[in-house]
């Protein structure tokens, strides 16, 4: 989870987020005066800047080529774990309200059910790991260690903000 952590990190670092904050977040999450309110305040906007993303650029040391190339990776994976998590919370659901709900407990389609979440899980550490390899081919050892002392550096402020460690929705 931590990598996920860091590498939601490098997304909100490096990539813009076309459909604003409220994309990321629940109905729950978003109704109400308050969370309207925050909303409005920030200008539905959850992403960096793009003065932020070129301080952040420039901080690291990449082209705006090397920069295109991280966006795209984190785009291209972003809807595939956002349907994995979408289709790992129907499971859960069948599985606590449906399964787990019920007196007589159906074995079967539990074990099921779990071997298909934990399948989900593996696909979703697949999906990182294969993002680590494609950030070393991107960057060189340099630019890599200037991009993990900056996620370091954004973690410990959400943290210091009140924010607990940023999983990726």
């Amino acid at each position: 989870m931590l990598l996920l952590a860091a590498l939601s990190a490098t997304l909100l670092i490096l990539s813009p987020d076309p459909k604003g904050a409220a994309c990321h977040l629940s109905p729950k999450q978003t109704s109400g005066p308050k969370a309207r309110a925050v909303l409005a305040q920030f200008g539905g906007q959850r992403g960096p800047s793009e003065e932020d993303k070129e301080k952040a650029r420039l901080r690291m040391g990449i082209t705006k080529d090397q920069q295109a190339q991280i966006e795209k990776l984190f785009k291209d994976s972003e809807q595939k774990m956002r349907d994995l998590r979408t289709e790992m919370r129907g499971l859960y659901t069948e599985l606590y309200d449906n399964i787990y709900g019920q007196y007589e407990i159906d074995h079967a389609r539990a074990n099921e059910v779990r071997k298909r979440i934990l399948d989900l899980h593996r696909r979703m550490g697949d999906i990182h790991a294969h993002n680590e390899e494609m950030l070393r081919k991107i960057l060189n050892h340099d630019q890599f260690e200037k991009m993990r002392a900056l996620m370091r550096e954004r973690r410990a402020q959400h943290m210091r903000e009140g924010g607990g460690p940023r999983m990726n929705r």
